[in-house]
């Protein structure tokens, strides 16, 4: 909202009840929180189409979101191509299928999120010409959510003629990241 906006009251208890840990089970319970932030968010939602309450599409209000996407593409990148554990073992066959599938996972909802922020942020965008990197980010996510083994993730020789699908997925991920970054920096200016 910016240093100068109020949180409408809805919109923060929904982002407060989407802050909780998927693991919670007893006090509360997940389900029943996340219940309740989108009955929340669907009140803020009321309350815009009825015009009593505010969305502001500035550009302090998008950077944030810009800097945890940028880190949270990093994270992927860095699970995508890196060949061992924090502990020394080398990447297993599940890891290395896990940390494929979540990236994927991040792609396909970024690319959801970045389409809404295209058309939420239109102008801003427009203004500060990121229109043009916003859409390259978005074709990196979508080049990601759309990449699918025949069978299962393959770990081959980067040099070989049989799939390495990190490698191949970590390089979207990587170009994602690069401009999701060269939008925040955009938008700063």
């Amino acid at each position: 909202t910016g240093s100068t906006a109020a949180l409408n009251p809805h919109l923060e208890q929904a982002m407060n009840g989407f802050m909780l840990n998927s693991d919670s089970y007893l006090f509360p319970p997940a389900e029943t929180q996340y219940r309740n932030a989108l009955e929340k968010l669907n009140l803020y939602k009321e309350q815009l189409a009825r015009g009593e309450a505010s969305f502001y599409n500035r550009p302090d209000n998008l950077i944030p979101l810009l800097k945890a996407f940028e880190e949270l593409l990093g994270s992927c990148d860095e699970n995508l191509v890196k060949s061992k554990e924090e502990n020394g073992d080398t990447v297993s066959t599940f890891s290395a299928d896990n940390y494929y599938y979540y990236a994927k996972g991040v792609a396909s909802a970024m690319a959801i999120i970045l389409e809404a922020v295209e058309t939420d942020f239109d102008k801003t965008l427009n203004a500060r010409n990121g229109d043009e990197i916003l859409h390259r980010a978005l074709e990196s996510c979508h080049h990601s959510a759309h990449l699918d083994p025949w069978l299962f993730v393959t770990e081959a020789n980067l040099c070989g003629i049989f799939a390495n699908h990190r490698a191949n997925m970590a390089a979207h991920i990587s170009h994602a990241r690069f401009y999701v970054g060269l939008l925040a920096a955009a938008l700063s200016t």
